[in-house]
C-alpha cells in the first residue's frame, strides 16, 4: 500500500478524510473495517485496499488531546483484540511524540 499513500495524502490535505478517520475524530475510539475495499462504499481511499486488507483508525490522543489519526491497513481477519490494544498503545506513544515536539496547541488541538 506504500504506493498509495501520496494519494491518501492529497486527500487529507483537501480535507477529504476517510469517514473511518471522521469518526475516529468525532468519537475518539478506535474503529475498525474489515475489507474496506467493498464495505466502505463512500471512502475517497477504497479504491486503494486491497480485498484482503482491513483498516484501522486509532485516535492519537495524549494528555486528554485529540492531535489526530493513525490509519493502518492490516491483513484481514487477523486483528484481534490484543493486536488493537497494541496498536492503541504505539498512537498514544506518537500522540505524547507529537505533543512533546510540537506543542498541542500549535497543532490546533482539541481539549476535550
Amino acid at each position: 500500500m506504500g504506493d498509495k499513500l501520496p494519494t491518501l495524502a492529497r486527500l487529507i490535505r483537501d480535507g477529504k478524510l476517510p469517514p473511518c478517520m471522521e469518526e475516529v475524530l468525532r468519537q475518539g475510539e478506535i474503529v475498525q473495517r474489515h475489507n474496506p475495499a467493498t464495505a466502505c462504499s463512500d471512502c475517497p481511499a477504497r479504491a486503494d485496499y486491497p480485498e484482503e486488507r482491513d483498516a484501522v483508525a486509532v485516535p492519537l490522543e495524549s494528555d486528554g488531546w485529540l492531535l489526530g489519526v493513525l490509519l493502518v491497513s492490516l491483513p484481514a481477519a487477523r486483528i484481534d483484540e490484543e493486536e488493537l490494544g497494541l496498536l492503541h498503545e504505539v498512537a498514544g506513544d506518537v500522540a505524547f511524540g507529537l505533543q512533546r515536539q510540537t506543542g498541542a496547541h500549535r497543532l490546533g488541538a482539541v481539549d476535550r
